[in-house]
């Protein structure tokens, strides 16, 4: 496995299954468009002078309504894009099932985040405690700072070390049928610096497309609200004309979300593509063979 060929899968996914990334893209954009519906009352309210809170009680229940709709169509989307390079054969509906390879990646994600949360409230804890005990014995702030950035990017360099080792569990959880951390690590070790290197590349290439393409449209928006920085009243006039023109779109914003429903199709497919070609070489799955496109 190198980071070649991990990458070499990602965009082979791309390359020879245009149609199924067209699909699972679409199907992205339908339930981006469908969270507008959830989002935008509550976005209306807090852009108000003074934001309504109260009003926003209700709104949240839908919101997280929509959230938990959310995770099961990705779920449904990563799944699709994970058997695409496991199991290329089954090739009906654009991959897409709902079953219970979708409902164990879902056990897969809430165990993991439950797991990350945790481990990051205690983690933040010991570093404050740590930092507390450190500041009161040498009695100077700007140490208290700088201890305090050291560990904080130790502790996120820490969770992206944990991210990329355990990267591969989601494809193995479809590849077993059962849901698989155990293996996922065992495969990782010594791999982390081959992984990463991949994924950066894949990040890079798809952060410079986004760029490009959704410059035209907000980067007029963002270098505004950068100019009217430390002015709360004119960033929120800048804001409230930005939402109007995402909420009565025109067709520069029609076509804008639709080239950025593609763009975002490609990122999920390289994305997936590139864990699960990665979990296919390096448990040497014959039946993905034919999915790491050369």
């Amino acid at each position: 496995m190198t980071v070649g060929s991990i990458l070499r899968g990602g965009f082979g996914l791309i390359r020879t299954r245009p149609g199924a990334v067209a699909i699972w893209g679409a199907l992205y954009l339908a339930a981006a468009l469908l969270g507008l519906a959830f989002v935008t009352p509550a976005m209306s309210t807090l852009a108000a002078t003074p934001p309504d809170f109260e009003a926003m009680r209700p709104i949240m229940g839908m919101i997280w309504l929509y959230d938990l709709l959310l995770l099961v169509v990705m779920t449904v989307i990563f799944a699709a894009i994970f058997r695409a390079v496991i199991r290329p054969d089954q090739s009906r509906f654009a991959y897409l099932r709902l079953g219970m390879d979708e409902l164990r990646l879902i056990g897969l994600a809430l165990l993991l985040g439950i797991v990350a949360v945790v481990a990051m409230v205690i983690a933040s804890l010991l570093i404050a405690l740590l930092v507390g005990v450190i500041g009161y014995a040498m009695g100077t702030q700007a140490a208290v700072v700088v201890l305090s950035v050291i560990l904080f990017i130790a502790l996120g360099c820490a969770a992206l070390w944990l991210e990329v080792r355990l990267s591969i569990a989601f494809p193995l959880t479809i590849m077993r049928g059962r849901i698989t951390i155990g293996e996922a690590w065992r495969l990782t070790a010594g791999r982390f610096w081959t992984l990463f290197g991949a994924y950066l590349v894949g990040t890079l290439v798809i952060s410079l497309l986004s760029m490009i393409v959704f410059w035209p449209m907000f980067g007029s928006y963002l270098v505004d609200m950068m100019h009217a920085s430390g002015d709360p009243q004119r960033m929120n006039a800048i804001a409230q004309a930005q939402l109007a023109r995402t909420l009565h779109p025109g067709p520069a914003m029609i076509a804008m979300w639709l080239v950025g429903g593609a763009v975002y199709a490609i990122g999920l497919a390289l994305g997936g593509g590139m864990v699960a070609t990665a979990a296919v070489e390096l448990t040497g799955n014959g039946d993905g063979e034919a999915a790491i496109f050369d």
